[in-house]
């Protein structure tokens, strides 16, 4: 039954369980496709589960059915913000990856010119 499902979603929900959570509004999903409360609980639960972009999609899916839906504007709102947050940490760190790798190149380069033997080194 899908109420017993969303109902018990809800309750893994508000205790933490939110993978529990989730697997429950799938499966009340899966008994009654367009049922809003179980989208709007699976979104939910990917947004705590940091899954940023699982969200958005659960949140296009809820605005699919209402798309005046205040709550699942907001939270895909949110979800798209952390999703570019994310990309840009991301891009953050790769670029001092590099910057890391071309300044040990430049230092083991230096110490191959001035013919310098160390121990165990790359050099």
């Amino acid at each position: 039954n899908t109420q017993l499902l969303t109902n018990r979603a809800a309750s893994q929900f508000h205790i933490g369980n939110y993978r529990s959570s989730l697997i429950d509004c799938q499966a009340a999903l899966h008994l009654t496709p367009g049922h809003l409360k179980a989208v709007v609980r699976g979104a939910q639960c990917h947004s705590k589960m940091k899954h940023y972009a699982e969200c958005r999609d659960w949140c296009d899916r809820g605005l699919e059915l209402d798309p005046g839906h205040q709550e699942l504007q907001s939270l895909r709102q949110e979800s798209v913000q952390q999703l570019k947050s994310a990309e840009r940490d991301e891009r953050k760190r790769q670029l001092a990856e590099k910057k890391r790798k071309i300044e040990e190149n430049v230092v083991l380069d230096l110490i191959r010119q001035r013919g310098i033997k160390v121990a165990g080194g790359k050099a």
